[in-house]
């Protein structure tokens, strides 16, 4: 709202300033005009100190720049307010040519350099040049002043044309010199005002918005800090949970088993020589206890940590991921693998399904790719992943979580990975086979 104020009040001191410039202009060229129609130039000579320059050259010049000075104004505010270099080229534009009106009418007036300090305070916004600003429009208003410059040089005083006329008709020009320069003043003076109102509006809504946001960065610190401590109590209690669990599992099956093969043990020590085939019978009942003491420590191993290739092959795990990533999705999956069915090692297998399922990921929700071709070739001593995509690649890969969890990953089985963003992305991992045993 107040700049909609500001901008009025500009407006309106251009149209005053226009109207007092021409005014001078005109009441000189009129007033020398009567002058020489009624042959008094001898009388009128001798009661001044200088003449003006041609007073029609000086009405026609006068309005040029005044035709100058508004297009100016027009330019900075209407056709390029958003150009800094365009509006400060403009604003010393508009000094010159106010500088020049000031000299061509003899410093009888220089109210115009009101409007050009109104509208460089209204192009500038850095504080740090506001220093400057109050320099260059005191340096600039002082050297105008008529009084100031009339004592080292001669110049025409406008109160003589004035008084040339009558004193009725002068009672009217007096006014309307004096109404012009002091409307010029006031409307400066509030001017100021409004722009001072405007920057102490800003001010205030600024620290509004900062205490605003330092409330909300307390209370979000706070809530980080409840959240710290609701995820260690949280923590802390599944890993309660957790124990508890093991431990019921070692004692209700590793710790049965364990029981009886000690004292199955201690039963074929007493037999072992004098009854070697019932020994050989409890040893071999021992060997079955035992395996299934293993099977239940595997299957407790196993539930801590679910391997996607568990209970099926590697290939038909990645087949059916492939599958509902191809049913769910816009991007096309393709898959070409040689590896069959040859059982890996349960980490290998893992390694190998993690590998391929964050590529895909990343291809898609990164990438942004369309199409994805992933191949895993198999030779005597190592497995080859490789995933391909048409996504939108990077020339600098910065590795976030997705890329470091496959590079950890790979490295912990002596592997290798690389990775390539030219042209879509690439990822490319070696994987050494320590080699496990066929399905059936």
């Amino acid at each position: 709202m107040n700049y909609n104020k500001l901008h009025v009040i500009q407006l309106l001191m251009l149209a005053l300033n226009v109207a007092g410039v021409l005014f001078y202009a005109v009441l000189i060229y009129v007033t020398t005009i009567k002058i020489c129609d009624h042959y008094t130039a001898r009388e009128f000579i001798e009661k001044v100190n200088a003449l003006p320059r041609n007073p029609f050259d000086l009405l026609v010049l006068t309005a040029v720049l005044l035709v100058c000075f508004i297009l100016s104004f027009c330019v900075r505010e209407y056709l390029a307010p958003t150009n800094d270099k365009l509006g400060v080229l403009t604003l010393f534009f508009d000094m010159a040519v106010s500088i020049a009106i000031v000299y061509l009418l003899d410093f009888n007036y220089n109210g115009i350099l009101l409007l050009v300090s109104a509208n460089i305070i209204a192009f500038t916004r850095e504080k740090s040049r506001k220093y400057y600003l109050i320099i260059l429009i005191i340096a600039t208003l002082l050297p105008t002043n008529y009084e100031l410059v009339a004592v080292k040089q001669n110049l025409f005083n406008i109160e003589n044309y004035i008084q040339y006329y009558d004193c009725e008709i002068q009672q009217y020009l007096l006014v309307a010199t004096n109404l012009i320069t002091s409307l010029n003043i006031i409307m400066f003076i509030v001017y100021c005002v409004y722009v001072i109102k405007e920057r102490t509006e800003v001010i205030d809504e600024i620290n509004s918005l900062y205490q605003k946001l330092y409330k909300a960065n307390e209370e979000l610190n706070d809530a980080n800090t409840r959240l710290q401590e609701y995820a260690f109590i949280t923590e802390k209690a599944g890993e309660t949970k957790e124990r508890n669990r093991l431990a019921r599992e070692i004692h209700d099956s590793l710790g049965h088993t364990l029981t009886g093969i000690s004292a199955a043990i201690d039963a074929c020590i007493t037999t072992v020589v004098q009854q070697p085939e019932e020994t050989k019978e409890r040893l071999e009942a021992i060997a079955g206890i035992t395996r299934q003491g293993l099977e239940e420590v595997r299957r407790s191993v196993h539930e801590l940590k679910p391997n996607p290739t568990e209970s099926v092959n590697l290939e038909y795990a990645l087949t059916k991921m492939i599958s509902n990533i191809n049913a769910m999705t816009n991007t096309k999956v393709n898959f070409k693998s040689s590896v069959g069915k040859l059982r890996l090692v349960d980490d290998e297998e893992n390694t190998i399904y993690r590998v391929v399922q964050e590529s895909i990921t990343n291809a898609i929700r990164h990438g942004k790719a369309s199409m994805i071709w992933v191949t895993i070739n198999q030779t005597e001593t190592d497995i080859f992943i490789t995933v391909k995509d048409n996504g939108t690649g990077t020339k600098k890969i910065n590795k976030g979580f997705g890329l470091t969890h496959i590079t950890e990953r790979v490295q912990m089985l002596n592997g290798t990975v690389s990775f390539n963003g030219e042209n879509g992305f690439l990822v490319k991992a070696r994987i050494p086979i320590r080699w496990g045993e066929n399905y059936d």
